[in-house]
């Protein structure tokens, strides 16, 4: 009798509590017996990253390097060599006496006397007088009486070759002698004007009694 109230009593608690339970679902159920729950496997991509190190992010994409162009110069054109400047002639007797006298035997009058004038005498003859007297020496080599006479006074420059001339106290006037030479002072001097020498008044005279001038 006992056993069956007590049957009764556990079936009316049971029915209560489910009836308490449909007319308010939004009550928590019951809490489940706590079991014990395995943890879960990690995924299989988890445990390889666990023991792979991450790879390194690539980098940028860095384009090549390229060697910079470098303009290459146009080649400059090699200048000539420039000729070696000809000897001053002027500079001494023995060289100027041969280069006077190869001026007069290949006709070069006007080169002989701008050259072998002396600069006062030339710089007192007016500009248009310099161009008259080279024009005149021009024609007179056209001549063919002058060429034996320049042939005469080439010859007489040669002879001082063979001469020590006679200087003056200063230096600056060497004097050379020239025997036969027509009915004037038998003399020819040449007069020095810095570092250059130059045909003397006393030389300009006996050239012009030679050519007949």
């Amino acid at each position: 009798m006992k056993f069956r109230v007590a049957g009764f009593v556990v079936i009316l608690i049971c029915a209560t509590a489910a009836l308490v339970w449909w007319l308010n679902p939004t009550a928590d159920p019951a809490p489940a017996p706590d079991k014990a729950t395995a943890p879960s496997p990690a995924p299989a991509a988890a445990k390889l990253a666990a023991i792979t190190p991450p790879a390194p992010k690539p980098a940028g994409i860095v384009p090549p390097k390229v060697a910079p162009v470098t303009q290459v110069a146009a080649p400059v054109a090699t200048p000539a060599p420039v000729a070696a400047k000809k000897a001053d002639s002027q500079a001494n007797l023995e060289t100027a006496i041969p280069d006077l006298s190869n001026l007069l035997q290949s006709g070069d009058l006007v080169t002989a006397f701008e050259n072998y004038t002396l600069p006062d005498d030339l710089a007192q003859i007016p500009p248009e007088r310099v161009v008259e007297v080279e024009d005149q020496l021009r024609a007179l080599v056209t001549n063919p009486q002058i060429q034996p006479r320049l042939q005469l006074i080439s010859q007489m420059l040669d002879t001082f070759k063979g001469q020590t001339p006679t200087y003056n106290e200063t230096g600056d006037r060497a004097t050379y002698q020239l025997p036969g030479i027509g009915t004037g002072a038998a003399t020819f001097s040449f007069q020095k004007v810095g570092d250059h020498w130059y045909i003397s008044q006393n030389g300009m005279n006996q050239m012009s009694r030679v050519l007949g001038m």
